[in-house]
């Protein structure tokens, strides 16, 4: 028989919810069998166990996976605290433990906890020789948060705007081409791959940690690869890509930039005309107004 208790400090009481479980089978949330404490809408703290299956979970009330035996909850001095006495098998020396604490709905059901980094973490090993607690360093959602966030870096912050950099600056040296429109494609390219990698695992956390009805980042991260597809791969841009004619020789002549210098110069030309005709409407005025002039003698 083990007698356990978990004191949670800085608490409020009437918002906050603590949890603490021992994982016999894994490390992390899934299948830790936790015991949670929070005060209900009418002022009574209450303590129980709850099976975790998802992350979803919503710490329903439930049997664990081994007896348990006097489970309850004080609250002193603004800190709550968990005791239970609870029977594992004989010579457990080590047991993978988890807690975190997060606030309440007004219908006394548990809200997600943070999803900072400090809080993904919230798990360990416990020895019950020495009393000591060896925190993990991080878990799968950790791993996959912190590789969401470099893919999406090296997509949207280096290989993209370097890819632009290279066709903005390196294609006026001859000595670059054709290796600069390599270079822009390979990087653009590359870019685009990897941020549709990281947006993939950004999405696959989201629907572990919340769901996606429940989070207004993946409709804005739909909208966002939408609009990199769409400029990716549009015709508009293809007219405003770099192209290369034959010969190995750059152009920087553009279909839709020869429309707008053929306009700019019709209306050149056409303003030409207009000042050339007043120039001519003027000189006949001129002309008029000195022979009706009366002449000195």
């Amino acid at each position: 028989m083990v007698e356990i208790a978990f004191r949670q400090p800085g608490i409020d009481i009437f918002s906050t919810w603590i949890s603490w479980g021992i994982n016999p089978t894994s490390i992390g949330m899934i299948d830790a069998q936790a015991f949670v404490a929070y005060t209900r809408n009418d002022g009574n703290l209450i303590a129980y166990t709850s099976p975790i299956s998802s992350y979803r979970t919503s710490l329903k009330e439930g049997a664990l996976s081994f007896p348990v035996y006097d489970v309850s909850a004080m609250y002193e001095n603004n800190s709550i605290t968990i005791f239970a006495t609870l029977q594992l098998p004989r010579e457990t020396i080590m047991v993978d433990i988890v807690w975190q604490k997060g606030q309440m709905y007004g219908n006394n059901v548990p809200k997600i906890h943070s999803l900072l980094r400090h809080e993904l973490r919230s798990y360990g090993t416990l020895n019950f020789l020495s009393g000591n607690v060896k925190q993990g360093r991080g878990g799968k959602l950790v791993v996959l948060k912190s590789f969401h966030g470099i893919m999406c870096s090296i997509s949207w912050g280096v290989m993209l705007p370097v890819g632009v950099l290279i066709a903005r600056y390196s294609k006026v040296f001859k000595t670059t081409d054709p290796i600069w429109f390599k270079l822009h494609v390979t990087c653009q390219s590359s870019g685009y791959i990897i941020g549709l990698i990281g947006w993939a695992t950004g999405l696959n956390v989201s629907a572990q940690l919340s769901g996606l009805s429940e989070s207004a980042w993946p409709p804005l991260s739909f909208v966002i690869i939408f609009k990199e597809h769409n400029l990716e791969s549009s015709p508009i841009v293809d007219l405003f890509k770099p192209k290369k004619l034959v010969g190995s020789k750059t152009s920087l002549t553009i279909s839709s930039l020869e429309e707008i210098g053929m306009q700019s110069d019709l209306r050149l030309q056409y303003l030409e005309n207009q000042i050339a005709l007043a120039t001519v409407q003027l000189k006949k005025r001129w002309l008029l107004v000195s022979m009706l002039s009366p002449q000195r003698t």
